[in-house]
């Protein structure tokens, strides 16, 4: 079987970006998704929050 997913490295601050992220009240899964999407990067789209 060919795992065709991206391997993504993360910062540690990143990391904890994006656990402060999907923790936020209010963020699911599709929402973080698209937050990071639609800012560039966890840390954007918490500061827009």
């Amino acid at each position: 079987m060919d795992d065709t997913r991206k391997s993504l490295r993360l910062t540690d601050a990143e990391r904890l970006d994006w656990l402060r992220l999907i923790r936020s009240q209010n963020v699911g899964p599709r929402t973080f998704h698209e937050l990071v999407r639609h800012c560039g990067s966890a840390g954007a789209a918490l500061e827009a929050l």
